[in-house]
């Protein structure tokens, strides 16, 4: 699994002075290099033709969904768990949206550009264009949120009830 030689290959290239001798801030560090370095792997499946379901390992899933007809044969191209109502992170967005999109719960139609766009951004802003230059490391929580959220982004949400969409329009804010 190529986001697990990641982390075991850049192990030494850490600066362990980053965690002032915490280990708790170097966990943390670690763990955002693993959740950047996987949108390399999810983009790399996505450029193969394969569909993607990302979910964090810490995810419940309690009822039995059928993944063909409510996603593969769903109209939209990505879907993405909704991070709740009450103050969620990161805060900016939650206090200006009224929620948040989890970082840990999406799914992904490789045929489609948008999402293509949308993955490629997600690694560039990552900073995981390699996956093994040790240099990957983000909250991918924020980052999605931020490139899919943010009114001034190019990658923001169109809602279907949304008055001033243009019923035309895609997520990357093309015509078709």
């Amino acid at each position: 699994f190529t986001t697990s030689i990641t982390v075991d290959y850049c192990q030494n290239a850490y600066d362990e002075s980053r965690s002032g001798g915490k280990p708790a801030k170097m966990n943390q560090f670690y763990r955002r290099r693993l959740f950047g370095s996987r949108w390399n792997y999810v983009l790399r499946v996505l450029e193969s033709g394969s569909n993607v379901l990302l979910t964090d390992v810490d995810n419940v899933f309690v009822k039995f969904l059928d993944l063909k007809s409510n996603l593969d044969d769903s109209p939209y191209d990505s879907v993405h768990a909704y991070a709740g109502t009450i103050p969620s992170f990161p805060r900016d967005i939650f206090r200006k949206v009224g929620f948040t999109i989890c970082g840990g719960m999406s799914w992904f139609r490789a045929t489609s550009s948008s999402v293509l766009e949308l993955v490629r951004a997600m690694v560039t802003k990552c900073g995981c264009e390699t996956t093994l230059q040790c240099h990957c490391n983000c909250d991918d929580q924020v980052a999605i949120n931020t490139l899919m959220l943010k009114e001034d982004s190019p990658y923001r949400v169109l809602w279907d009830n949304d008055s001033n969409n243009n019923s035309n329009s895609k997520v990357d804010g093309s015509d078709g």
